[in-house]
Protein backbone atom coordinates (compact mmCIF):
# COMPACT_ATOMS: atom_id res chain seq x y z
CA UNK A 1 0.00 0.00 0.00
CA UNK A 2 1.66 3.43 -0.77
CA UNK A 3 1.72 6.10 1.57
CA UNK A 4 1.23 9.74 0.53
CA UNK A 5 2.91 12.74 1.66
CA UNK A 6 5.66 10.47 3.51
CA UNK A 7 8.26 12.73 2.62
CA UNK A 8 7.33 14.84 5.97
CA UNK A 9 7.29 12.16 8.45
CA UNK A 10 10.71 10.98 7.24
CA UNK A 11 14.13 13.11 9.71
CA UNK A 12 17.78 12.22 8.69
CA UNK A 13 19.20 10.05 11.21
CA UNK A 14 22.51 11.38 10.54
CA UNK A 15 25.51 9.86 10.52
CA UNK A 16 24.81 5.75 10.62
CA UNK A 17 27.16 3.07 12.12
CA UNK A 18 27.63 -0.39 11.25
CA UNK A 19 27.93 -3.25 13.33
CA UNK A 20 29.35 -6.85 12.76
CA UNK A 21 27.52 -9.64 14.28
CA UNK A 22 29.16 -13.10 14.70
CA UNK A 23 25.96 -15.44 14.59
CA UNK A 24 26.32 -19.24 14.02
CA UNK A 25 22.60 -20.99 14.34
CA UNK A 26 24.20 -24.46 14.93
CA UNK A 27 25.48 -22.79 18.08
CA UNK A 28 22.24 -21.99 19.09
CA UNK A 29 19.92 -24.42 17.79
CA UNK A 30 20.06 -26.68 20.76
CA UNK A 31 20.70 -24.28 23.41
CA UNK A 32 18.07 -25.97 25.96
CA UNK A 33 19.65 -26.79 28.47
CA UNK A 34 16.46 -29.10 29.08
CA UNK A 35 18.98 -31.69 31.13
CA UNK A 36 19.70 -29.28 33.92
CA UNK A 37 18.52 -30.58 36.93
CA UNK A 38 16.26 -27.37 37.61
CA UNK A 39 14.59 -27.91 33.98
CA UNK A 40 12.86 -30.89 34.76
CA UNK A 41 9.69 -29.50 33.68
CA UNK A 42 10.89 -28.64 30.36
CA UNK A 43 12.14 -31.40 29.90
CA UNK A 44 9.49 -33.53 30.93
CA UNK A 45 6.74 -31.02 28.60
CA UNK A 46 9.51 -31.73 25.76
CA UNK A 47 9.17 -35.54 26.30
CA UNK A 48 5.33 -35.43 26.17
CA UNK A 49 5.30 -32.86 22.91
CA UNK A 50 8.04 -35.57 21.01
CA UNK A 51 5.35 -38.61 22.47
CA UNK A 52 2.41 -36.75 20.79
CA UNK A 53 4.12 -36.12 17.86
CA UNK A 54 5.09 -39.78 17.84
CA UNK A 55 1.63 -41.43 17.94
CA UNK A 56 0.17 -38.56 15.68
CA UNK A 57 2.82 -40.13 12.86
CA UNK A 58 2.24 -41.51 9.46
CA UNK A 59 4.49 -43.86 10.46
CA UNK A 60 3.39 -44.83 14.15
CA UNK A 61 -0.01 -45.53 12.63
CA UNK A 62 1.35 -47.61 9.34
CA UNK A 63 2.71 -49.53 11.95
CA UNK A 64 0.18 -49.89 14.65
CA UNK A 65 -2.44 -51.08 11.87
CA UNK A 66 0.43 -53.53 10.40
CA UNK A 67 0.99 -55.15 13.60
CA UNK A 68 -3.02 -55.42 14.38
CA UNK A 69 -4.06 -56.71 11.33
CA UNK A 70 -0.66 -58.43 10.25
CA UNK A 71 1.18 -59.75 13.33
CA UNK A 72 -1.45 -60.73 15.55
CA UNK A 73 -1.43 -57.69 18.37
CA UNK A 74 -5.01 -57.05 17.52
CA UNK A 75 -5.76 -59.63 20.88
CA UNK A 76 -5.45 -58.47 24.41
CA UNK A 77 -2.40 -60.58 25.70
CA UNK A 78 -4.42 -60.85 28.87
CA UNK A 79 -7.87 -61.39 27.71
CA UNK A 80 -7.29 -63.31 24.81
CA UNK A 81 -11.38 -63.23 23.86
CA UNK A 82 -11.08 -59.28 23.74
CA UNK A 83 -9.62 -58.53 20.19
CA UNK A 84 -10.00 -55.89 16.89
CA UNK A 85 -11.77 -58.34 15.45
CA UNK A 86 -14.37 -58.09 18.05
CA UNK A 87 -14.84 -54.36 17.82
CA UNK A 88 -12.93 -53.61 21.05
CA UNK A 89 -10.37 -50.87 21.27
CA UNK A 90 -6.69 -52.89 21.32
CA UNK A 91 -3.60 -50.67 22.53
CA UNK A 92 0.07 -51.57 22.24
CA UNK A 93 1.89 -51.33 25.44
CA UNK A 94 5.86 -50.27 25.47
CA UNK A 95 7.94 -52.70 27.29
CA UNK A 96 10.31 -53.16 29.14
CA UNK A 97 10.77 -49.78 28.36
CA UNK A 98 7.45 -47.00 28.11
CA UNK A 99 7.70 -44.72 25.35
CA UNK A 100 9.21 -41.83 27.81
CA UNK A 101 11.92 -43.88 28.64
CA UNK A 102 12.31 -44.71 24.93
CA UNK A 103 12.29 -41.05 24.40
CA UNK A 104 14.74 -39.47 26.78
CA UNK A 105 17.20 -42.58 26.25
CA UNK A 106 17.34 -41.20 22.54
CA UNK A 107 17.12 -37.93 23.05
CA UNK A 108 19.99 -38.13 25.26
CA UNK A 109 21.87 -39.73 23.35
CA UNK A 110 21.43 -37.01 20.41
CA UNK A 111 22.27 -34.53 22.87
CA UNK A 112 25.80 -36.40 24.54
CA UNK A 113 26.77 -37.15 20.79
CA UNK A 114 26.21 -33.10 19.46
CA UNK A 115 23.00 -34.04 17.57
CA UNK A 116 20.41 -32.24 16.21
CA UNK A 117 17.62 -31.99 18.35
CA UNK A 118 14.59 -30.80 16.30
CA UNK A 119 11.21 -32.92 17.09
CA UNK A 120 11.28 -34.49 13.54
CA UNK A 121 14.62 -35.76 13.55
CA UNK A 122 13.69 -37.46 17.27
CA UNK A 123 10.55 -39.07 15.91
CA UNK A 124 12.55 -40.11 12.91
CA UNK A 125 14.64 -42.05 15.28
CA UNK A 126 12.67 -43.38 17.42
CA UNK A 127 10.18 -44.88 14.44
CA UNK A 128 13.28 -46.21 12.95
CA UNK A 129 14.21 -48.38 15.63
CA UNK A 130 10.37 -49.34 15.92
CA UNK A 131 10.54 -50.48 12.28
CA UNK A 132 13.93 -52.11 13.17
CA UNK A 133 12.41 -54.29 15.98
CA UNK A 134 14.23 -53.00 18.01
CA UNK A 135 11.46 -51.68 20.48
CA UNK A 136 9.61 -53.82 22.91
CA UNK A 137 5.66 -54.09 22.00
CA UNK A 138 2.78 -56.18 24.01
CA UNK A 139 -0.94 -55.94 22.92
CA UNK A 140 -3.66 -54.96 25.56
CA UNK A 141 -7.37 -53.99 26.12
CA UNK A 142 -8.20 -50.43 27.13
CA UNK A 143 -8.62 -51.25 30.45
CA UNK A 144 -5.40 -53.70 31.06
CA UNK A 145 -3.49 -50.96 29.34
CA UNK A 146 -4.64 -48.67 32.22
CA UNK A 147 -3.95 -50.84 34.94
CA UNK A 148 -0.61 -51.30 33.69
CA UNK A 149 0.34 -47.84 33.79
CA UNK A 150 -0.96 -47.73 36.89
CA UNK A 151 0.90 -47.88 40.88
CA UNK A 152 -1.30 -50.78 41.47
CA UNK A 153 0.54 -52.65 38.54
CA UNK A 154 1.16 -55.91 38.88
CA UNK A 155 1.65 -57.81 35.79
CA UNK A 156 4.96 -59.20 34.54
CA UNK A 157 5.28 -59.67 30.77
CA UNK A 158 8.00 -62.00 29.90
CA UNK A 159 10.38 -61.29 26.95
CA UNK A 160 9.61 -64.40 25.28
CA UNK A 161 5.67 -62.69 24.70
CA UNK A 162 6.80 -59.53 23.85
CA UNK A 163 7.08 -58.51 19.99
CA UNK A 164 10.80 -57.04 19.39
CA UNK A 165 14.54 -57.29 20.56
CA UNK A 166 14.06 -54.64 23.45
CA UNK A 167 17.48 -56.29 24.49
CA UNK A 168 19.47 -55.20 21.77
CA UNK A 169 17.89 -51.51 22.34
CA UNK A 170 19.78 -51.55 25.32
CA UNK A 171 22.81 -52.99 24.45
CA UNK A 172 22.75 -50.12 21.64
CA UNK A 173 21.78 -47.05 24.18
CA UNK A 174 22.76 -48.30 27.48
CA UNK A 175 25.14 -45.58 27.97
CA UNK A 176 22.64 -42.92 27.83
CA UNK A 177 20.41 -43.86 29.73
CA UNK A 178 20.12 -43.22 33.70
CA UNK A 179 20.99 -45.48 36.35
CA UNK A 180 17.97 -46.29 37.53
CA UNK A 181 16.28 -47.21 33.95
CA UNK A 182 19.72 -49.35 33.52
CA UNK A 183 18.51 -50.91 37.07
CA UNK A 184 14.99 -51.19 36.09
CA UNK A 185 16.04 -53.54 33.01
CA UNK A 186 18.60 -55.24 35.07
CA UNK A 187 15.67 -56.41 37.41
CA UNK A 188 13.65 -57.13 34.31
CA UNK A 189 16.50 -59.88 32.86
CA UNK A 190 16.60 -61.25 36.79
CA UNK A 191 12.79 -61.67 36.68
CA UNK A 192 12.60 -63.46 33.15
CA UNK A 193 15.37 -65.74 33.92
CA UNK A 194 13.81 -66.33 36.56
CA UNK A 195 10.23 -67.09 34.96
CA UNK A 196 11.84 -69.00 32.19
CA UNK A 197 13.63 -71.70 34.34
CA UNK A 198 10.36 -71.82 36.24
CA UNK A 199 8.64 -72.25 32.98
CA UNK A 200 11.04 -74.90 31.40
CA UNK A 201 11.27 -77.28 35.04
CA UNK A 202 8.15 -76.71 36.82
CA UNK A 203 4.27 -78.48 36.24
CA UNK A 204 1.61 -75.77 35.02
CA UNK A 205 -0.21 -76.28 38.00
CA UNK A 206 2.43 -75.14 40.26
CA UNK A 207 3.37 -72.29 38.62
CA UNK A 208 -0.19 -71.25 38.44
CA UNK A 209 0.05 -71.69 42.21
CA UNK A 210 2.91 -69.63 42.78
CA UNK A 211 2.72 -66.48 40.39
CA UNK A 212 -0.60 -65.95 38.30
CA UNK A 213 -3.22 -64.11 39.65
CA UNK A 214 -6.86 -64.96 38.86
CA UNK A 215 -8.54 -62.00 37.14
CA UNK A 216 -11.63 -63.23 36.30
CA UNK A 217 -10.84 -64.47 32.61
CA UNK A 218 -9.75 -67.21 30.69
CA UNK A 219 -6.11 -66.48 30.91
CA UNK A 220 -4.45 -65.45 33.60
CA UNK A 221 -2.17 -62.79 34.66
CA UNK A 222 1.71 -63.14 35.86
CA UNK A 223 2.09 -61.62 39.01
CA UNK A 224 5.87 -59.64 39.37
CA UNK A 225 5.44 -59.84 42.83
CA UNK A 226 4.26 -63.29 43.65
CA UNK A 227 7.01 -64.36 40.64
CA UNK A 228 9.69 -62.29 42.94
CA UNK A 229 8.63 -64.31 45.91
CA UNK A 230 9.04 -67.64 44.46
CA UNK A 231 12.22 -67.19 42.70
CA UNK A 232 13.84 -65.40 46.40
CA UNK A 233 12.12 -69.15 48.19
CA UNK A 234 13.83 -71.37 45.15
CA UNK A 235 16.83 -70.11 45.95
CA UNK A 236 17.26 -70.29 49.34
Amino acid sequence: MRITKINKYYQDPGKSEEIELHIEPSRYTDDLDIFEPQNKKQLKKFIGDIKYLMRKSYEYRRLMKFLKTDKGLGICGVHPNISNDDGFSIEIHHTPFVAEDIIYTVLNKRYKCGEELKMGLIVEEIMLLHYMKLIGLYPLCETCHGYIHSDDNDLFIPLSKIYGEPGEFYKLYKEYMTDELRGKFETYLLLNQGYQIIEDNLPFALMKKYIYVNVNSDENMISTKRLTSFINETSN
